[in-house]
């Protein structure tokens, strides 16, 4: 398992050292500092989108669940969900 992963990166370490190897000083210098700035101002964007976000959450009012009764047609399709006492009531009426 260890030598498949050796060979993968010598083999990524060459090509990069190929491709940087081509680019002036100057232009290095360039791309260096461009990803920099790129690397930085995500990092700012992403601290200020959590902050944000911590301080929307606190302000969300809270909510209250209420449960519901269950409808007619939910107590056809659970029929071992009803009450007997209508049916008990009627049956001693008889």
């Amino acid at each position: 398992m260890a030598k498949p992963l050796e060979s993968l990166r010598e083999r990524v370490e060459t090509s990069l050292r190929s491709v940087c190897g081509r680019v002036s000083s100057d232009r290095r210098a360039v791309v260096i500092i461009a990803m920099l700035v790129l690397f930085a101002a995500l990092n700012l964007w992403m601290t200020a989108r959590v902050i944000w976000s911590i301080g929307r959450e606190d302000a969300l009012p809270q909510q209250i669940e209420i449960p519901l009764k269950e409808s007619n047609e939910q107590q056809l399709l659970n029929p071992n969900n009803y009450d007997n006492t209508n049916i008990e009531q009627d049956q001693g009426e008889r």
